[in-house]
Formats: structure tokens, C-alpha cells, sequence
């Protein structure tokens, strides 16, 4: 039977449960389904707010599926004041050439402060390694947490990878095939298309004269046709896609 143990602690300085256990995908997916969890990357550990924490809830939860250590629960909880002098866990120091490179670059300053978050927090990750010295499995392990843990879209996916790619490849100078990173499958979305009475609502309503400038086109390819066959046939009205000079 697997072990969990509950121990007080401090994040974002407030009081929390921290739930310590062993790598363990059905632990995981029961603590996942508790009122309240959540997982924190400073900690690297599953949490509980200590105000709403309920133990009998969790114990009845987890009864006979693991063994419960709650012994730390009866002493002192440490205060954030406590913590002050403590220099935070994730003290990783971005690199000063990460940035100078994307200034060389040229790169606009919302993109840099995009990669420069990204990088940060993959520095984060593996804050007790070196990230000179890591690997391509490592960098999956990475990618892995933030679809699996953090639910990233496949946008913020892909800025966590070109963040990873620019330090491997425009800072460190490393050849691109020692980095290569399987990017998310684009997703194919159709046109949006709207109805004539839309078209004419829309007019209506627009008072710019260079947004009223719109070309309205009737999708005759048979293709386009099949694919919003449902869509014609549920709005019984010609559909016309709007594109914008």
C-alpha cells in the first residue's frame, strides 16, 4: 500500500496541506478528484488550502486505497513571517545572455517577455540540475507536466518550446537536430461563416466606412459544401464568409 503524507506548510503566504507521496499515476488521479487540490510547481507537490482542508473527507476518501500519515498535522504550522529570511525555492536566475540574445534578435519586447517567462519557469523545473547538461527526455518530461499538470493549450505549448529551442540554439549555438521537439499537431478549423440575415445585422450596426468595406463571398466549391453541409441545412438560409479589406 502506498504512502501519503500531510504536512503543513507555506505557499504564496498562506497556510496549506502539502500531500507527499511517490510518483503515482492512480494516487495522482484520487487526490485530483478531492474538493480543493491543487498542484503547485514551487512545492512540486499537491495541495490543500489549510482553511477548507477537511482530513476525515480525505481519510474516508483514500480509506484502504493508501496509508495516511497525518502526524505532522498536530505540530506548529510554520507563519510566512517564519519564512521571510528564506530565500524562496525557485530562485533560478534567468540568464543574462537569454536576454541579451533576444535583443540582439530583435525581437518585440511582448515576445520577449513571453520567452523569458517560459524560460524561467522551465529554468524552474529542473532547478537542481544544470540546464547546459539536459536532454531531449528531460525537455519531454517538461512538456509532459504542462499538458498533463497544467492543462496548457497547444499555443502555450508551442511558446514553451520555441522559449527552450531559442536558449539551445541562439544562445548555447547547439546544432537544432540535438534539440528537435515533436510540436502539437496544428488543429484544422473550418472558415466562420454567418448568415445573409447576419450579413445585413452587421452592416447595420457598423458605422466606420473601411469596415464596411467587406467582400462577401458564396462558398460554391463542393468541398467547403460537404464540410458545412449540417450547418446549411440547420439554418435553411445561404451562408456567406466574411473576409475584411
Amino acid at each position: 500500500m502506498k504512502n501519503l503524507r500531510l504536512i503543513p506548510d507555506i505557499h504564496r503566504h498562506k497556510s496549506i496541506v502539502k500531500a507527499s507521496f511517490a510518483y503515482f499515476r492512480e494516487l495522482i488521479a484520487l487526490i485530483k478528484l478531492q474538493n480543493g487540490a491543487r498542484w503547485s510547481q514551487t512545492h512540486q507537490s499537491w495541495y490543500f488550502s489549510k482553511k477548507d482542508f477537511q482530513l476525515n473527507t480525505l481519510y474516508q476518501a483514500l480509506k484502504g486505497k493508501v496509508y495516511l500519515d497525518y502526524s505532522k498535522l498536530n505540530t506548529n504550522t510554520p507563519t510566512a513571517k517564519n519564512l521571510i529570511s528564506k530565500p524562496p525555492k525557485n530562485s533560478v536566475v534567468l540568464p543574462r545572455a537569454y536576454n541579451e540574445q533576444l535583443i540582439l534578435k530583435r525581437y518585440s519586447k511582448n515576445t520577449i517577455k513571453t520567452y523569458s517567462s517560459c524560460f524561467h519557469k522551465f529554468m524552474g523545473f529542473f532547478e537542481k540540475k544544470s540546464i547546459d547538461l539536459l536532454t531531449k527526455k528531460d525537455i519531454k518530461t517538461f512538456l509532459l507536466h504542462l499538458i498533463q499538470h497544467e492543462k496548457v493549450s497547444t499555443s502555450t505549448q508551442n511558446q514553451y518550446i520555441n522559449a527552450i529551442k531559442f536558449y539551445y540554439e541562439k544562445v548555447l549555438k547547439q546544432p537544432k537536430v540535438d534539440i528537435t521537439i515533436e510540436r502539437p499537431r496544428k488543429q484544422n478549423r473550418l472558415p466562420k461563416i454567418i448568415s445573409e440575415q447576419e450579413v445585413l445585422q452587421l452592416l447595420r450596426v457598423t458605422q466606420n466606412l473601411k469596415h464596411k468595406t467587406l467582400k462577401v463571398y458564396y462558398p460554391a466549391k463542393k468541398e467547403y459544401l460537404e464540410k458545412r453541409k449540417k450547418d446549411i441545412e440547420k439554418r435553411k438560409a445561404p451562408l456567406f464568409e466574411i473576409k475584411e479589406e
